[in-house]
């Protein structure tokens, strides 16, 4: 956050050497920063035992988004695997035994890989590692996990753990065994340095007066506690939406009509001690402790479609998703249905009311979120330069004693296991003479064939963009529905074809139980790309909660050419 300048004088510091075998330099493959190794290799045991312990050091590849805008220009973070392998015959030839050593957790967390993935990616590769100590998650592991033959550890973090790792290696077999594995508790029964000591006393008492500063009261603790809506969450955006209404015309008006903070952003509760009287009293030095980074409030318009975008990515990565204020919506997440991932966000709604696509939303964010994603994507933009913590004081100050009433909760629903379910088809019509073959010029003519077979009507939105062998043909479009509030139309060589509110359909609003409805268009083929160059074209079928896919055809053309053109319902 800090910037690579300060990073570089970072290393210039250390004794060791850094590693990042997949931060490499824009616009090259495998050309690193000057300050960043890709691996190294040691000399490990006693002088009549000597063997070589080969290490490659990962970096999360989430660190692009995960970090200030700005502070990774220049750099590309591979995936974590894909370094890996790129180095692992290069390190192996050097070495009896080879590690990894990442920055990253066991677990995948939205469209990254955790450790488990990356290992099981290098067995599948035929290229395993024994062993890989990660981080990044903060997970405390106290035995390793196990990926095949991979053993998995990490130490927590905030320096409570020491991890142990007993190891043998065998030259002979060029194989390393993980004898022991150990994670030790850090106690607090350790004599303190006194020059330190003075120091951090000294600093102490300097800065006492301002972290005993009372803030306001509360009868109930601000908690991080749930899997992705908190009331430290809320109470927090709640604050950054009533400060930044009153910055950005004066008046506490609604102006600023959403709030979105990260949830990284947010580094501590605020409990009340068993003991305590009611209302507790809320210091300065709790809301530091809960927003330590000195963050600013930032203004931005966003799109009604662009809102919708933005909680679409928060549904991707539950646990991490942005607290928020101002705004409420429902989400569906299924990263157990093997592949692709199923996620959503569904009936968002703006101060009580429907989102609209079309519309402009004020919003408050963070410095540090305003820079990266959807984000930075805002339009009339503004840092306000006002300290957030200050900000959520003030608020705090407001509404204290602070109980449950005070902040509403229920912004952020989790659906349960999608109801409706598509079926889906489709015929296809060759030319006139229907003699199978497809030639340039002809024309062929789509019907898709959808039905719902689940317990809930459903909405729909279909997309399907040409590729450029393939052409619409003005006026051949048919819909066949049910339902009234069916629309399609084609545009820029576009063709959409959606339930009014798909995301949240009315009553009776989508394809009704047991009905079916049939879209049916016509294309005009122009001159096919040969086999080896196959083209797809890729309808995009949704319901609000959930995808499918059904396999591609293909079309016979004249000798030497063909064309996909399957319906790809995902």
């Amino acid at each position: 956050d800090k910037g690579q300048t300060v990073l570089i004088s970072r290393t210039q510091q250390s004794n060791f050497p850094w590693l990042g075998a997949n931060i490499v330099l824009s616009g090259t493959q495998w050309t690193h920063p000057w300050w960043a190794r890709p691996y190294v290799t040691i000399t490990v045991g006693t002088s009549d035992s000597e063997a070589t312990l080969g290490i490659i050091g990962v970096d999360t590849d989430s660190t692009p988004g995960a970090t200030i805008a700005g502070a990774t220009e220049g750099l590309i973070f591979k995936q974590l695997a894909e370094a890996v392998l790129h180095y692992y015959d290069e390190v192996a030839s050097q070495s009896d035994g080879l590690i990894v050593l990442a920055h990253q957790g066991t677990s995948d967390y939205g469209v990254y890989d955790g450790l488990q993935t990356v290992a099981q990616d290098l067995v599948d590769a035929g290229k395993p590692v024994d062993l890989i100590i990660g981080g990044h998650q903060h997970e405390p592991l106290q035995s390793p996990v196990w990926v095949g033959d991979t053993a998995i550890i990490e130490a927590g973090s905030y320096g409570h753990w020491l991890g142990r790792a007993d190891v043998t290696l065998d030259p002979a077999a060029q194989e390393l065994t993980l004898d022991h594995y150990e994670l030790i508790t850090i106690t607090t029964a350790i004599t303190p340095d006194q020059e330190i000591a003075d120091r951090v006393a000294y600093w102490a008492d300097l800065v006492a007066p301002l972290v005993q500063q009372k803030v306001g009261s509360t009868y109930i603790e601000l908690t991080r506690a749930g899997v992705d809506e908190w009331n430290l969450g809320n109470m927090v955006a709640d604050g950054m939406r009533w400060k930044a209404d009153l910055l950005d015309d004066g008046q506490l008006n609604g102006t600023v009509e959403v709030a979105l903070t990260n949830t990284g952003g947010l580094r501590e509760d605020i409990t009340i001690p068993p003991a305590a009287t009611l209302p507790y009293t809320i210091t300065w030095g709790d809301t530091f402790n809960v927003m330590p980074f000195g963050n600013t409030l930032y203004l931005i318009d966003l799109t009604g479609a662009q809102l919708q975008a933005l909680l679409e990515q928060q549904a991707a990565s539950p646990g991490s998703m942005m607290q928020i204020s101002g705004a409420a919506f429902s989400y569906y997440n299924d990263c157990s249905c093997g592949s692709p991932a199923v996620w959503g966000a569904y009936g968002v709604r703006v101060q009580g009311q429907p989102l609209e696509y079309g519309g402009t939303y004020r919003v408050v964010t963070n410095n540090f979120s305003a820079g990266g994603g959807i984000l930075a994507e805002g339009a009339d933009r503004l840092d306000t330069y006002y300290d957030m913590q200050e900000g959520v004081n003030e608020y705090i100050a407001n509404i204290s004693p602070i109980d449950h009433g005070d902040i509403p909760m229920g912004r952020m629903t989790k659906l349960d296991a999608p109801q409706p379910s598509l079926v889906s088809s489709y015929i296809l019509v060759l030319d006139a003479d229907d003699d199978g073959v497809a030639e340039s010029s002809e024309v062929l003519t789509y019907t898709i064939v959808l039905s719902n077979t689940g317990d809930y009507p459903a909405g729909i939105l279909l997309t399907d963009t040409l590729p450029s062998s393939l052409t619409y043909l003005d006026g051949s479009l048919q819909v066949d529905f049910p339902g009234a509030n069916f629309v399609a139309d084609m545009a820029g060589g576009v063709l959409a074809a959606h339930t009014d509110g798909y995301l949240q359909p009315p009553p009776g609003g989508g394809l009704p139980l047991d009905q079916e409805a049939r879209i049916t268009f016509a294309v005009e083929v122009g001159a096919p790309a040969p086999c080896g160059e196959f083209l797809l074209n890729t309808i995009d079928l949704r319901d609000q909660f959930a995808a499918y896919s059904i396999a591609p055809s293909v079309i016979e053309l004249p000798p030497g050419h063909c064309v996909f053109l399957p319906v790809v319902l995902r």
